[in-house]
């Protein structure tokens, strides 16, 4: 069996763990590594064992004398590989132990020990230890003379106090080291002085004999970060500060992993092969500093201790002893004051630090709560740059960015940060394209760092000048020279609530401080701030601007809508010019132009005043204009300049009118423009025309609100010279008019009166036919009444017959019956005075006051009242009656007289179908099966919010081509004088009063269906 490096540092780390173990008296550890059958031969009297479990007896009785009061130093130890995984562990070493408060040295020591790799850990098998003795020479096993054993113990105490002394001054050598480096940690004022303890701590090792150590390192690992800080210095690369990922390295996860599982560990590892090439990798990937020396190393070596959060150690290009390892240990214990004056210094400098980001903080948000006005946001950004230069990281430019959905736009300071230096919108594709900040972008991540090399920043700034509409551009920006020579560029961006911020590094930096990102999310919060300030003032400002706009456009109107006579179109144009003025956009002037079949009519207006109505022909300018509007264009642009626009003037002097008033303007000392703007905007009859010295598309919309406003204006001119044209024959017609309209009120006069007579007439109908019915309804009471009054006569003579008698029993039970017919007599006398009421009620004329009404009584009632008052005039009449009433309805609102009127007229009109159907068909079969049986029926039904009443009958149905106009007053189909017509239009007019609907259903030879729906 053969062991590679990695096999033989694990044996030799299970091998010292189970030592230390023993020693510090720890049984738990020491039985971890033994196995069942364990055997010791040990170099103590009784010290021998044959199993785990007496050997733990034993140490466990005994671990007060070991305890922290026995080392093993200078320590020798070599493997011996066996078969089957199995090795035989030598060391030679001097055994010290604690006397009072000094270490002495015992004697030197010889261990044996056989291990085993088993499931994966290495446990002991065997184990032998002894102490040689000094008095047997060489080659011997027992002195012959006394005096060789004398000579030989006096040598051993000299050796024994050599080795003492000797000890003593190396325990001398490293103390002084550890004093001077507690000395150093005394002394730390910053954390960044935690790399003159990793000087000292080289230099003291280096002192100490330590060789070929490649540097002394100090690691700080930071609660929820992905990297830790690197303190390490050497004397061919000096003191360097790295923050290491912990991530993208085996070797380095691994090592972090088992630091961080305890405060007291220790690691120790190799890096050599594939792993010190792909550790290079990882070192340059990083940006860490060039070290000459590892470029053709082959091996190197790691030894770490982990202290609280932190790690010391050194890496070396051999392998140390077992006696540096301890010295090294001892460093540990040192570094352990380092690291606490390292966390009081880091809480200090932390507090201090929070304390200067919030100032910056608290003076960004002052400057955002200042913003007068929208633009004030690009201060904000310009202040962020300075507060974050301030605060001692690094940036170059600075930015916003607001992401829109196809473009992005940007305002970037200039490179010294102290104003805006470029102002652009970006098209999104331009970042599409790169897919780090595509995927960033769509993601959730706060923050992305962008590190381009030397030709891809060069090919992003020629894309951003290509694609970039750029508002305002900063001359001064680096060339493509400069990008060259600085190496490349970074961009580190945070992102906001609507898009990022971000500032830029010279060079390729793909680990950017991790504070200076930390400062820029914390900017970013604040930025959200500004935005929505930014957010507000922008629409505070658009609506302020809109109020302007808005009543810029009302006195136009106003000034349109005032207008008496054509003659004041001047006025209005004049108006016109001075509101788009008033609105801050300069203008040479403004005029509007009519059109007419081959010229147009135009009125100009300006600063000036105003040049009385001139013809254009269609030409030029002017036949350009006609011919934009005509193919549907909102705005027409020309600019003329130089001689284009001294052409234009030439040709606008020989226009009559316009020419005298531009030869007027000459002759008093003003000259033509030698640039301008002509915008058209179009209206119903021709186009406005503003004249501008400078492009304004901000306006263009302005303009063609004008055009809009305008065409009201012109419309009322056309307006004004129509009813000047027509005031004398109007003035005629009103007297005709007034006469016409004296007719027809005392026409609509007499047709009132006739409709409430007829009205009347209907509601004396009904009452009519209710009066059968009622004297039908009220005459059973009453027969009840009679019968009951003549019974109880006759019972009062045969109760005084008994009391003669004297029988009070027969007497008392006929006083009953007596009282039970009384009650028979009060229930039907109730039941005659509720018909009459309820006949006084429906004849009485409604308040209009809607009650609380049981609608099933009131629909019950009124379909016994029809059927008796049909009954009445008809003895022969028959018809099935059926009802269905849905009993959960309960009352609703309604005026009872007027909805039993409604129900009242549908019954009614159901009889008299049934009636006619029954009296047309004369019994004879409708079928082969079936023999006609006139049937009525009345339904209630609960609907959502609210309730139906369904009068159905099955006569003849009604024919299609009335059933729209039945509700319509005076339509009726009875013969003449059996109907007003007015009865199911008062129906449907009550129905519609209550906030309800009357529909009818019919199928002709079927039957017809009357739905009343009222809400509840």
């Amino acid at each position: 069996m053969k062991l590679n490096t990695q096999e033989e540092t694990e044996i030799v780390a299970a091998y010292k763990s189970f030592w230390a173990a023993n020693l510090s008296a720890n049984m738990e550890i020491f039985g971890s590594y033994l196995v069942d059958d364990f055997s010791i031969i040990g170099s103590a009297k009784g010290e021998t064992f044959f199993s785990r479990k007496d050997a733990i007896a034993f140490y466990a009785a005994t671990a007060e004398e070991l305890k922290d009061k026995a080392e093993l130093r200078n320590r020798q130890i070599r493997i011996q590989p066996m078969e089957e995984h199995s090795v035989i562990v030598h060391e030679l070493c001097d055994l010290y132990v604690l006397l009072e408060n000094d270490w002495a040295f015992y004697g030197h020591a010889r261990i044996s020990c056989v291990m085993k790799k088993m499931d994966g850990e290495w446990k002991a098998l065997h184990q032998h230890a002894s102490f040689p003795d000094h008095r047997t020479e060489e080659g011997r096993q027992l002195a012959a003379k006394k005096i060789e054993k004398e000579n030989l113990e006096l040598k051993e105490a000299v050796q024994r106090r050599t080795d003492e002394l000797e000890y003593k001054n190396r325990e001398l050598e490293i103390e002084a080291a550890l004093e001077r480096i507690r000395a150093v940690a005394m002394g730390m004022s910053s954390t960044n002085d935690l790399i003159e303890i990793a000087k000292v701590q080289f230099t003291e090792l280096m002192q100490l004999g330590f060789e070929d150590v490649r540097n002394s390192l100090i690691g700080i690992f930071h609660d929820s970060k992905d990297y830790f800080t690197d303190y390490d210095y050497s004397d061919i690369c000096g003191g360097n500060i790295t923050d290491i990922p912990i991530n993208g390295n085996v070797i380095i996860e691994g090592a972090v992993k088992r630091m961080k599982s305890a405060t007291d560990v220790f690691t120790e590892f190799v890096v050599e092969g594939q792993d010190m090439a792909e550790w290079k990798a990882f070192r340059q990937k990083n940006g860490e500093y060039d070290d000459p020396r590892i470029k053709d190393a082959a091996v190197l070596y790691y030894y770490f201790y982990s202290v609280n959060n932190g790690i010391v150690g050194i890496s070396t290009f051999k392998r140390i002893s077992s006696a540096q390892l301890d010295i090294l240990r001892k460093f540990r214990n040192v570094f352990d004051l380092a690291y606490k004056r390292y966390l009081d210094i880091s809480k200090a400098d932390a507090q201090a630090r929070e304390a200067q980001v919030e100032l910056s903080l608290e003076r960004i948000r002052a400057k955002v709560t200042a913003m007068k006005v929208s633009n004030d946001l690009l201060d904000i950004v310009v202040t962020m740059r300075t507060e974050f230069v301030a605060l001692g990281h690094e940036a170059q430019y600075f930015w916003h960015m607001r992401w829109q959905e196809t473009m992005y736009d940007k305002a970037m300071t200039s490179g010294d940060g102290t104003r805006i230096g470029n102002v652009m919108t970006l098209p999104r594709h331009m970042h599409g394209n790169i897919p780090v900040i595509a995927n960033w972008e769509n993601s959730h991540k706060p923050t992305l760092v962008y590190a381009m090399d030397v030709e891809t920043a060069i090919d992003y700034v020629i894309q951003m000048i290509n694609l970039g509409n750029f508002e305002q551009v900063d001359h001064n920006a680096p060339t493509l020279d400069d990008m060259r020579h600085i190496g490349g560029l970074t961009f580190v961006m945070a992102r906001t609530t609507h898009g990022e911020i971000g500032f830029s590094l010279p060079g390729r930096v793909p680990n950017p401080p991790a504070d200076a990102i930390a400062t820029l999310v914390r900017f970013a919060a604040v930025f959200d701030l500004a935005y929505r300030r930014f957010e507000d003032l922008k629409s505070s400002e658009k609506q302020i601007r809109e109020a302007q706009i808005e009543l810029a456009l009302e006195r136009v109107r106003a000034r349109t809508m005032a207008m008496q006579h054509s003659n004041e179109l001047a006025d209005a144009s004049f108006v016109l010019d001075t509101q788009v003025r008033l609105l801050g956009i300069q203008t040479w002037g403004c005029a509007f132009n009519i059109y007419g079949d081959n010229e147009s009519t135009e009125w100009f207006s300006s600063e000036a005043g105003m040049l009385p109505p001139y013809k254009t022909p269609r030409e030029d300018f002017f036949l350009r204009a006609y011919e934009a509007g005509k193919k549907g264009q909102q705005v027409y642009v020309e600019e003329f300049a130089g001689e284009d626009c001294k052409a234009h003037y030439d040709y606008l002097l020989t226009i009559p009118i316009m020419g005298d008033a531009l030869r007027g303007m000459l002759a008093a000392g003003r000259s033509f423009p030698e640039r301008q703007i002509d915008h058209a905007t179009f209206f119903k009859y021709g186009h406005l025309l503003f004249i501008t010295p400078e492009y304004v598309p901000d306006a263009h919309d302005i303009f063609i609100r004008f055009a809009k406003v305008f065409e009201q204006t012109y419309t009322r001119f056309l307006d004004l010279q129509k009813a000047e044209a027509q005031a004398v024959r109007a003035e005629q017609d009103l007297i005709q008019i007034k006469d016409a309209r004296k007719k027809a009120e005392d026409t609509l006069v007499e047709l009132q009166a006739t409709q409430k007579q007829l009205i009347q007439s209907e509601k004396m109908a009904s009452l009519g036919e209710l009066t059968a019915g009622i004297a039908h309804e009220i005459q059973n009471p009453l027969n009840f009444v009679n019968n009951f009054s003549e019974v109880s006569n006759e019972l009062v003579e045969e109760m005084n017959t008994e009391l003669d008698k004297g029988d009070i029993e027969e007497a008392k039970a006929i006083a009953g019956d007596i009282k039970t017919n009384l009650e028979k007599i009060n229930q039907h006398g109730k039941r005659a005075d509720a018909i009459v009421k309820g006949m006084l009620q429906h004849s009485r004329k409604s308040e209009g006051q809607k009650e609380p009404t049981d609608i099933i009584a009131l629909c019950d009632e009124y379909l016994r009242l029809s059927w008796h008052g049909l009954r009445a005039k008809n003895k022969s009449f028959n018809a099935t009656l059926k009802t269905d009433f849905d009993e959960s309805i309960g009352k609703i609102n309604i005026i009872p007289q007027d909805m039993g009127r409604v129900v009242m007229n549908l019954l009614t009109n159901a009889f008299y179908a049934v009636n006619e159907r029954k009296s047309t068909t004369d019994n004879r079969p409708l079928t082969t099966d079936a023999i006609y049986e006139p049937a009525v029926s009345i339904r209630t039904k609960k609907i959502n919010n609210g309730v139906e009443i369904i009068v159905s009958d099955n006569g003849n149905g009604i024919p299609q081509n009335i059933i729209d106009k039945i509700f319509q007053p005076f339509f009726t189909t009875k013969p003449t004088g059996q109907g007003t017509g007015l009865g199911l239009s008062l129906a449907y007019d009550i129905v519609k009063a209550h906030v309800g609907t009357l529909q009818v259903f019919s199928r002709e030879k079927e039957g017809t269906d009357f739905i009343i729906t009222l809400p509840v």
